[in-house]
């Protein structure tokens, strides 16, 4: 029988082909050993596996202490170990893999030519029949292995020859297929979340723009009180701080281009010259900047009739901006603090709403109203209309006709946190703008 016709392997054949490829790559092929039976280590063998052939996996450290037991020193040549070592890698292979070492004798890479003829020898030597490219012998039942997996006794390098077309080869991953399936069930931010926050209409808030101190750093700042962004949030829209800035008319148009609402929010007094006064005692150091910034904004919005809603000093700027005047100190005309009791405590004052208009829609014909407020609308611009006065007549509410949403309140809305009313109302005007 031909020395190649049959050899003893592992139970993994890719590790043969891919071992014999390794030593030719290696230029070992011209100087393969002689094998016989008289090779150390050929005890461990057993009688039917004879030393007759090449080792069909690449040597591991393990064959190389079995074949030659001293060291190699450095730049000594690189010879081929003994052909038993072969047996010891199968052994250790399958002392890693928990697998019983099992032998079994295959056909050996040959030429398809001379494949069966190969074979019919193989046949003649063994007690049972055999076909081509199939094993001559079963694997015995004591050496079958229990694993699911072939021992991993693959070379350190993989060939990169091409496989041959007259075998089918599988290889086994160690690691497990993914079972990974797109989930049907919306994430809270997935696409129905994100559906539903595109939908909310942008509301830009101005600010306050003052001297303010945090940690160790007194400096000046542009802020505002969270419970005015929260009301907005809490009805439905994106809240947007608009700090104060050099503004012209351009600037004021592109930066409404982003918002579909507008807050003009509390604050301190608007400046006497915008109505032609000198300022009271009491009136704050104007704040010319934040004037400048929510007249240039109150106007374009009413140009293209964005949905407003002004709180306390932009109740008041928004009758300035249209050419109204106010009462500088209300004690003055009213004879009581009521509606300003100072140290940042708010009162209550009842207030009647007109029917039939915008602010008796959201909130019906009456409320008590939060105020910390010292000065009132005195006279009422053009084209404003009063919606709603305290008790003693002074003006707490107007509207803008002709434009979808165009209210401001002197009081504070956003202090009654469990009465959104008005923040619902412009959020709605505000989406039926945008839409």
């Amino acid at each position: 029988m031909s020395a190649r016709a049959t050899v003893v392997t592992s139970t993994s054949r890719c590790a043969a082909r891919t071992a014999r490829r390794s030593w030719r790559g290696r230029g070992l092929t011209a100087s393969r050993p002689s094998w016989s039976t008289g090779s150390p280590g050929c005890s461990r063998r057993p009688a039917s596996s004879a030393c007759s052939s090449p080792p069909t996996s690449t040597p591991t450290s393990a064959t190389w202490r079995a074949a030659s037991p001293r060291p190699r020193s450095p730049g000594a040549p690189t010879t081929a170990p003994a052909p038993c070592g072969w047996s010891a890698t199968a052994t250790a292979c399958a002392s890693r893999t928990g697998c019983r070492a099992a032998t079994s004798t295959s056909t050996s890479r040959s030429p398809p030519s001379s494949r069966a003829a190969s074979t019919a020898s193989s046949t003649s030597s063994s007690s049972s029949p055999s076909s081509p490219g199939t094993p001559t012998a079963p694997t015995p039942r004591a050496c079958r292995p229990p694993c699911a997996r072939p021992p991993s006794c693959s070379p350190p390098r993989r060939s990169r020859a091409r496989r041959s077309a007259t075998r089918s080869w599988s290889t086994t991953s160690t690691t497990p297929a993914s079972n990974w399936r797109p989930s049907t069930r919306p994430s809270p931010t997935g696409r129905g979340s994100a559906a539903l926050s595109a939908s909310k209409p942008v509301i830009g808030l101005t600010t306050y723009l003052e001297q303010a101190q945090t940690g160790v750093w007194d400096v000046p700042a542009a802020f505002l009180p969270k419970v005015y962004f929260d009301a907005v949030t809490r009805a439905g829209g994106i809240a947007v701080l608009l700090p104060p800035q050099p503004v012209d008319a351009g600037v004021a148009g592109r930066v409404l281009d982003g918002l579909d609402g507008l807050i003009l929010t509390g604050g301190k007094d608007v400046d006497p010259a915008r109505y032609g006064q000198e300022p009271h005692p009491t009136t704050d150091a104007p704040r010319l900047d934040r004037d400048a910034w929510e007249d240039a904004l109150i106007t374009a919005a009413i140009d293209r009739g964005l949905p407003f809603l002004g709180i306390c000093r932009g109740a008041q700027l928004l009758n300035v901006a249209l050419g109204g005047t106010l009462i500088q100190h209300l004690p003055d005309a009213v004879g009581s603090t009521r509606y300003n009791l100072g140290g940042g405590t708010f009162n209550e004052v009842a207030v009647a709403v007109e029917p039939g208009t915008t602010l008796a829609g959201m909130i019906g014909s009456g409320v008590d109203a939060k105020v910390y407020h010292h000065q009132a609308i005195d006279r009422l611009a053009d084209g404003l209309t009063v919606t709603a006065r305290s008790d003693d007549g002074v003006i707490e509410a107007v509207e803008l006709p002709g434009v979808p949403f165009g209210v401001a309140v002197q009081w504070h809305p956003e202090e009654t946190s469990d009465d959104i009313r008005l923040f619902e109302g412009l959020v709605e005007a505000a989406r039926g703008y945008r839409d």
